[in-house]
């Protein structure tokens, strides 16, 4: 008489087992893969959209000219820049300045080529909004981008008669200008911009140490911060 052959039933449930064991690390495995893929996309498009931000305003800041500011249909500033707290209802700190630059091809756009240009932080996106005119007619509003979405901290600093200052309004460009941005999932991001300056200030040439004057915090963009003082 012939036996068949086979599993028992705990050796079934063994198997079984082994492969749902198996089965499950696989997917989990696969899963994190995903995720991690996922979250490198995300933290290479917030470096680009940061890299684009610095850039934008490094081209603002190096254009800045002599002209004073307006903002809320208030009297013109007493400087050609402007830095503090809360300006134009910013959460963290404003700044406004005018800028030369605006291209303006053989004139054929009723407006001049300088801009007056400002910066603030709203709902966590900080924005950059300008006036078609440096001195807006009441009841204008101003156009308005968003830079950067997830912004949780924008602090701006001004370097005059060699020290960091903030807030600063001067009737003098200053020598170089530190922006930090805290950006969610970045961290603080520290960006500081050389401009031509003319105040009574010393052109920075080196950090308090001797060093660079990099304040060891994330440097984003192509401009050359080295030479300038850390914040105290």
């Amino acid at each position: 008489m012939l036996r068949v052959k086979g599993f028992t039933l705990l050796e079934m449930l063994v198997a079984i087992s082994v492969f749902t064991v198996v089965g499950v690390a696989s997917y989990t495995t696969l899963n994190n893969i995903q995720r991690s893929e996922e979250i490198s996309r995300e933290r290479s498009a917030q470096l680009k959209k940061m890299q684009r931000v610095m850039t934008i305003l490094e081209r603002d800041l190096m254009q800045t000219t002599r002209r004073q500011v307006r903002v809320d249909e208030r009297e013109p500033s007493k400087g050609f820049m402007w830095v503090a707290e809360f300006l134009l209802e910013s959460e963290f700190d404003g700044m406004v300045l005018s800028r030369q630059g605006w291209r303006n091809p053989n004139a054929m756009l009723q407006r001049s080529t300088v801009q007056s240009i400002a910066y603030r932080v709203q709902e966590n996106k900080l924005q950059r909004l300008y006036f078609i005119y440096p001195d807006a007619v009441s009841g204008t509003e101003p156009k308005e981008s968003t830079l950067m979405e997830g912004v949780n901290g924008f602090k701006v600093s001004v370097y005059e008669e060699d020290t960091w200052q903030r807030p600063w309004e001067s009737e003098n460009i200053p020598h170089a200008v530190a922006v930090e941005l805290d950006i969610e999932g970045l961290g603080l991001i520290t960006r500081k911009f050389l401009l031509p300056g003319d105040g009574k200030s010393h052109r920075p040439t080196a950090g308090p140490d001797g060093g660079s004057g990099n304040s060891g915090q994330d440097d984003i963009g192509d401009s050359d911060s080295g030479g300038i003082p850390d914040e105290k």
